[in-house]
């Protein structure tokens, strides 16, 4: 229980961050977006299981999904895929399938270090791939050198 409250302070601590920074996360719920910070008109219901950014520390987020812009209240059921400027940001790709996936090669590294290690095993951080699915952090063989 203790782990659910620590890991639950630790999202939350990295969704509150600085209001230029973007958040690539996933819901395991159903997400409403609403026109306004204070309206309660839904622009459209996002399903469980896709993506979407949102912008900002407020009760309510700015948020997209595609072509659909608004506000959306913070939910403990979100799991953030990445931290993005806005031009890592602008680089996702979107389909109404999974909502916005991007490509570490073009997003690249957005915690800002990279792994320069010659030794056998490369650690590779989580990613969602183009066709929606998440990767978990793991580590790898180091590539090899012909």
């Amino acid at each position: 229980m203790k782990k659910i409250y620590f890991l639950s302070f630790i999202l939350l601590f990295l969704l509150s961050g600085c209001s230029k920074s973007y958040y690539l996360v996933v819901s395991n719920s159903e997400v409403p977006i609403y026109t306004t910070e204070t309206s309660n008109e839904e622009v459209i219901k996002l399903s469980p299981g896709k993506s979407f950014l949102i912008k900002g520390s407020k009760a309510k987020r700015y948020t997209s999904f595609g072509n659909y812009h608004g506000y959306t209240s913070y939910n403990s059921s979100w799991k953030s895929l990445a931290k993005l400027n806005k031009k890592q940001a602008k680089l996702l790709t979107f389909t109404n399938e999974n909502g916005y996936a991007y490509n570490p090669k073009t997003i690249a590294d957005y915690s800002g270090s990279k792994n320069t290690s010659s030794s056998g095993s490369v650690s590779v951080k989580g990613y969602t791939k183009k066709d929606g699915t998440y990767v978990k952090p793991h580590t790898r063989s180091a590539p090899r050198r012909h």
